[in-house]
C-alpha cells in the first residue's frame, strides 16, 4: 500500500487508506490495519473511512484521529471536501466541510488544538483556489489562520514532508516544476513562515517524522533522478544555521510511505520501490539517542486474562477487568488478521466479565487447528493476547 497515513493510539498503530494501484476511484482504500509493534502482527480493522482517501494528511488529537483530503475523483462529493474523525472504537464519521480540504498530496499535522494543511493540488473540473497553509481550530471546526503569500496565484507543491519542534513546523522539499531542496518554518505563535538553510539534496514523496523535540528524520521518497531512495536525512534547527547528516538508511527505497515515532522507535510502512512495485515490509528506525518512552495513557482497572485452557480443544474461558462502564467488544482473528467472530459487542458495568468461546466462526464451523488472536476492545483501554487451538 502506498500513500497511506499512520497514527499512534496507546500500544498500536493505525495505518489508514492508500492505494494498491494508479492513485484514483479504482485503487484507493479506505480500510484501516491496526499493526501491534510488542508482537508485530496486523489486523484488518471492520471499521473504515467513510472516503476512500491516498495522499492524504492525518494525526490526533484529543484521543480522536482527525483526517482530510486524497479523494481524488471529482464525483467524490460530500467526501471531496470533508474532514472525518474516528476515536478508534465505533466507526468513523465525517465531521465538518470545507473547500480548502479538496487537496491531494498535500503535508500536515496536529500542534496543540490546531490541524495545519499545507500544499496539494485540487481535485475536479473548477476547484477552489486553496490557500497554501491553512490553520483548522478542531474544537471550533473553524479555519482559523491562511497564508498564501508563498504561491498566490501559482500551482503550491505537492508531496512535501513536514514536522513540528517546540512551536515551529518545518516543511522540507516536494514537488511541482521539478523536485525541491527548500525548507520553510512557520511559527505557530507568530504565523510567520520563512526559509531556511535548504537540504543537501532535493527530495519529496517521503515521510517527516520529529524525534524529542530537538530533530527531524526525514526518510525516503525520490529526486529528480531516483524514484525511490532508501536514504534518511537527520535535520537538527540550531541558531543561526540548520544542520543536516546522514541517518540510518532503510532496507528498500521507497516513496509514498508513511512513518511513526512509535514511544522512540520510527516505523516506516508501505510505499513503492524504484520499480513502481508496492511495499509490505515494515522496516523499525531505532533513534541514535535514547529516549524515555512517553508511556500511553491508561485508565486503570482495565486488564485482560490469558484464555484458560491453553490450548484448547472444545472451548475455552475469556477472562477480563472493566474499570469503567463502557462499551466493549471481544474479537477473534487469525494470525493473518482475518476476522473470526465477535463474542460480545455491547456496553458493560465495572468488574470482571467472562466469556466462553467455543471454537466456531461466525458461521458455526470449528476453526482448524493454529494460533488465533482474541482483542479486547473499550473506549479507554485495548489490549490483545495469543491462544492455541488444537482440533
Amino acid at each position: 500500500m502506498a500513500g497511506a497515513q499512520a497514527v499512534v493510539h496507546d500500544s498500536l498503530v493505525y495505518i489508514m487508506g492508500g492505494h494498491n494501484g494508479p492513485p484514483g476511484a479504482f485503487s484507493n482504500q479506505n480500510i484501516i490495519q491496526e499493526y501491534h509493534p510488542a508482537d508485530d502482527f496486523w489486523i484488518l480493522l471492520q471499521d473504515t473511512m467513510r472516503g476512500r482517501r491516498s495522499g492524504f494528511v492525518a494525526d490526533t488529537y484529543d484521543n480522536t484521529a482527525y483526517y482530510t483530503g486524497g479523494i481524488f475523483q471529482s464525483t467524490g462529493f460530500p467526501h471531496l471536501f470533508s474532514m472525518e474523525r474516528w476515536n478508534f472504537h465505533p466507526i468513523p464519521a465525517i465531521y465538518h466541510f470545507n473547500s480548502q480540504f479538496n487537496r491531494v498530496y498535500a503535508t500536515g499535522l496536529v500542534h496543540g488544538d490546531k490541524l495545519y494543511l499545507i500544499g496539494g493540488y485540487p481535485i475536479g473540473n473548477n476547484p477552489p483556489q486553496l490557500n497554501y497553509l491553512i490553520e483548522f481550530d478542531i474544537d471550533s471546526a473553524t479555519v482559523t489562520f491562511e497564508e498564501d503569500s508563498l504561491f498566490q496565484n501559482q500551482l503550491q507543491p505537492y508531496q512535501q514532508m513536514s514536522a513540528v519542534i517546540d512551536d515551529d513546523i518545518y516543511i522540507f522539499g516536494g514537488s511541482q516544476f521539478g523536485v525541491y531542496r527548500t525548507v520553510y518554518k512557520f511559527n505557530t505563535i507568530t504565523k510567520e513562515i520563512t526559509t531556511v538553510q535548504p537540504m543537501n539534496s532535493v527530495r519529496a514523496g517521503g515521510s517527516a517524522v520529529s524525534v524529542n523535540n530537538d530533530r527531524i528524520y526525514i526518510i525516503g521518497g525520490y529526486t529528480e533522478s531516483q524514484p525511490a531512495v532508501d536514504s534518511v536525512v537527520i535535520f537538527r534547527p540550531t541558531q543561526g544555521v540548520s544542520q543536516f547528516s546522514a541517518g540510518p538508511s532503510l532496507n528498500f527505497p521507497r516513496q509514498d510511505l508513511t512513518a511513526v515515532n512509535f514511544y522512540g522507535t520510527i516505523y516506516v510502512f508501505g510505499g513503492m520501490d524504484s520499480n513502481g512495485l508496492f511495499l509490505s515490509f515494515t522496516e523499525r528506525l531505532d533513534v541514535s539517542t535514547p529516549v524515555e518512552p512517553t508511556e500511553p495513557t491508561i485508565v486503570k482497572g482495565f486488564s485482560l486474562q490469558q484464555n484458560y485452557p491453553n490450548p484448547f480443544n472444545a472451548s475455552t474461558i475469556i477472562s477480563y477487568h472493566l474499570g469503567q462502564y463502557t462499551p466493549v467488544r471481544i474479537d477473534i482473528f487469525s494470525v493473518t488478521g482475518q476476522h473470526i467472530k465477535t463474542l460480545v459487542e455491547r456496553k458493560q458495568s465495572p468488574g470482571s466479565h467472562k466469556i466462553r468461546w467455543d471454537g466456531k466462526d461466525s458461521r458455526g464451523n470449528s476453526v482448524s487447528s493454529g494460533i488465533y488472536l482474541y482483542k479486547l476492545t473499550t473506549e479507554y483501554f485495548t489490549d490483545s493476547k495469543k491462544m492455541i487451538v488444537i482440533q
